[in-house]
């Protein structure tokens, strides 16, 4: 018994690391960084509509400088967190696609045209960011290493 529960001993700290590292840190940092995107953009909006592109462009630069020290991080926490939202989703009742519709057909027109790129950028600043700089990263290295 004495063997067994050292064992598991040794075990248990590699294995919440492992769950912290891989679970538990991106969907905090996935959702806390959606979370105070949603809070800014709302408090933006209540103030002037055209605030609210400005917040959505500042918060995805600045969540894709931070996510360039965590890559790894930035990419799991956008997959567990998608799939969970798209999980849920696929749950829910059919309209939904049909309410998201409704409200860009109420908004202003020039309103949509300068938000839904900065929402989107808003959304996947993070994401864009670190995917770049890996691509862009890749490249650099290839052309450097490139003998002819």
């Amino acid at each position: 018994m004495n063997n067994y529960l050292s064992r598991v001993y040794t075990i248990l700290p590699f294995f919440f690391f492992v769950v912290i590292k891989h679970l538990i840190a991106p969907l905090a940092a996935g959702y806390g960084y959606f979370y105070i995107l949603s809070e800014a953009s709302s408090t933006a909006g209540s103030i002037h509509w055209l605030l609210t592109p400005i917040v959505l462009l500042v918060l995805g630069t600045t969540g894709g400088i931070l996510g360039l020290r965590f890559q790894s991080i930035v990419f799991k926490s956008y997959l567990l967190v998608f799939g969970i939202l798209a999980w849920y989703v696929s749950g829910q009742d059919p309209t939904f696609i049909e309410r998201l519709g409704r409200i860009m057909t109420d908004a202003h027109w020039l309103e949509a045209l300068i938000a839904i790129p900065t929402v989107l950028f808003g959304l996947f600043g993070p994401l864009l960011i670190t995917l770049g700089t890996r691509i862009t990263g890749t490249t650099e290295s290839n052309r450097i290493n490139w003998k002819p």
